[in-house]
């Protein structure tokens, strides 16, 4: 797969082809890529350990294929890949782990990585199937649906993550400094700059100026 590749490529991408087989571990030499592409393929196993010692990688995208396992560590620890992402949903934000979804396969800014609830049914040959998630970085699920904002992955919008959609949705990052907490999910609906709450819980009006 790497045959031919030099060392000094700074962006490898293979999406949307029909590459199967293993992770090549030789991606280690790859020492000056800021960006590795591999979704949507039909790739399989464990993810290599080897890509979290990419010093210069910045952007992954495994998504949507055949692999197994756990994301490595090396790549969950990073400081740099993956950003901010990785720092909102540690490993999630890498692949979605297995038995979750996601429509892109990895937690973004608009949602976690959901649960994919367990249906067994029998075959016509009598045989026991599932529509379980069975690799990292799925994007269906047949018995579950995603909703945009879904954070936690709980399959329910929370009036914070509500909140969240409309600091993405109306350009929030352009409000000003101030309003920077409104992407900090551990800050609290009615802690947040702008926002007037009933007895502290509920959210009666947002003043943004």
């Amino acid at each position: 797969l790497l045959e031919g590749i030099g060392p000094s490529v700074t962006i490898f991408d293979l999406t949307f082809n029909r590459f199967g087989g293993t992770i090549p571990r030789d991606v280690r030499f790859l020492k000056k890529v800021e960006s590795v592409l591999l979704g949507y393929n039909r790739f399989k196993g464990n993810v290599p350990t080897e890509l979290g010692w990419l010093m210069e990688l910045r952007l992954l995208n495994l998504t949507d294929n055949r692999l197994t396992g756990n994301v490595p560590r090396e790549l969950c620890n990073s400081r740099r890949l993956n950003e901010p992402l990785l720092s909102g949903f540690g490993c999630d934000a890498i692949l979605c782990p297995l038995g979750t979804f996601h429509p892109d396969g990895v937690a973004t800014n608009l949602g976690g990585c959901r649960p994919c609830p367990v249906d067994i049914q029998i075959d016509e040959d009598g045989f026991e199937t599932s529509n379980a998630s069975p690799y990292l970085g799925t994007t269906k699920c047949a018995t579950a649906d995603f909703h945009v904002g879904d954070v936690d992955g709980d399959g329910h919008l929370s009036q914070r993550e509500i909140l969240l959609l409309l600091f993405f949705f109306t350009q929030g990052d352009h409000w000003g400094h101030a309003f920077r907490d409104w992407m900090d999910m551990t800050v609290p609906s009615c802690s947040l700059p702008g926002v007037e709450c009933r007895n502290g819980v509920d959210v009666t009006s947002i003043n943004l100026k």
